[in-house]
């Protein structure tokens, strides 16, 4: 299934603005990525229950993000928190 017109754009409008180098301009205005977005699920319980463990986990999920991604031919164009999300060239690249 494709993502709905509007949700695409709004996407692509991200990118554009915060990476500008995945989307440039002169060529095709269509292009396919693939997307990657995370999030670590129970974190606000884990934050409450040990939050200096959960720090230094968070900061160990970041920088091991941030590499995988940059590693993989991708680009991280916004962190909320402890989500990620990521745009690749190929399927393949994300996978």
């Amino acid at each position: 299934m494709y993502p709905e017109p509007h949700f695409t754009a709004v996407l692509v409008y991200g990118i554009a603005i915060h990476r500008p180098a995945l989307y440039n301009h002169s060529t095709t205005m269509e292009r396919t990525f693939t997307f990657l977005f995370t999030d670590i699920e129970g974190s606000t319980r884990m934050w409450d229950e040990q939050p200096e463990a959960m720090s230094h986990a968070l900061r160990w999920h970041d920088d091991l993000l941030r590499r995988a991604i940059a590693e993989s031919g991708g680009q991280t164009f916004k962190t909320v928190g402890d989500a990620f999300c990521a745009a690749f060239e190929t399927q393949a690249q994300a996978a």
